[in-house]
């Protein structure tokens, strides 16, 4: 568990409006249901089984190396960029931050700002899986 706070870097744009999120709830909200309709889901899934795959990824991919070094440098006291999400048309269509609540999950922390452009849903899908059967495949 952190005992000190984390240095976060205020976005240097002013469209973006700061809320606070818990790092599970920052990493629900950018897996794949909320960027792709059901029936794009399908569609990839299909076509991924049929090249082979075993399945989907439902969120980013993960480097445990990137996490590690992301802990490492929240713990020095380092100054981080806050995670930050955009939406358009209710829906995700970037985000860059999945590593950074990785290692605030990984350290115990309880909430961490997210810059928010576009109007961030109320409601938003879960992964039929967490992220960390995807991290053990």
């Amino acid at each position: 568990m952190v005992t000190r706070k984390i240095k976060w870097k205020k976005p240097s744009s002013k469209t973006a409006k700061i809320v606070y999120m818990s790092p599970d709830e920052y990493i629900e909200r950018i897996n794949i249901r909320n960027r792709l309709s059901d029936y794009e889901i399908r569609e990839y899934k299909k076509r991924a089984l049929n090249a082979g795959a075993r399945g989907i990824r439902y969120y980013p991919p993960f480097s445990e190396k990137n996490k590690e070094r992301l802990k490492k440098a929240m713990l020095k006291g380092n100054e981080m960029e806050i995670p930050w999400v955009e939406y358009e048309d209710f829906r995700l269509r970037e985000q860059e931050g999945f590593h950074r609540a990785m290692a605030c999950k990984d350290l115990g922390v309880k909430r961490m700002p997210v810059a928010v452009y576009g109007y961030l849903p109320s409601l938003w899908k879960k992964a039929p899986h967490s992220i960390y059967k995807e991290v053990k495949k």
